[in-house]
């Protein structure tokens, strides 16, 4: 009797271990990759400020839809570098223009970031400055927009 009491107890703890939810899965390092990189050309009808650098995230299935307004040089051409350490993200958006002008202006970016699972993240921002770090969750839901603000 005392057996089967362990033994049911045993099933019980299992079918409960085994039917929790979690709470996002954690990535495997560097397991996503950059997509579908844009950049608008130089929006003269966008007052060029550093307080505009907007981020905004959606969600499409496993991938991470970024639009971005942000202040660059004339002659920009954006590039995006993406690495993850855990949930995680490290964005790096590099200039490959040869060309550097002498002014500033607006510009459109978006991208996507393939390999996303639901959970928590914190997304790190770097290009002509540093931004803050802005933690967000990823949902099925998930379309939201960030200012963002100069670390």
């Amino acid at each position: 009797m005392k057996k089967s009491k362990v033994i049911a107890l045993l099933f019980v703890f299992i079918t409960l271990l085994a039917s929790c939810e979690k709470n996002g899965n954690i990535l495997s390092e560097n397991s996503l990759s950059v997509q579908n990189v844009k950049n608008s050309e130089c929006r003269p009808d966008v007052k060029s400020s550093d307080d505009e650098e907007t981020l905004r995230l959606v969600a499409k299935g496993d991938v991470l839809y970024i639009e971005r307004v942000g202040v660059q040089n004339c002659s920009f051409k954006l590039e995006v570098n993406v690495s993850n350490e855990g949930n995680t993200i490290y964005v790096k958006e590099l200039n490959a223009s040869p060309i550097i002008a002498s002014c500033f202006c607006c510009f459109d970016f978006s991208y996507e970031i393939k390999g996303m699972e639901p959970g928590k993240y914190v997304i790190c921002v770097s290009g002509r400055r540093e931004f803050k770090p802005l933690a967000f969750t990823y949902s099925p839901t998930l379309n939201k927009t960030y200012k963002l603000e100069i670390d």
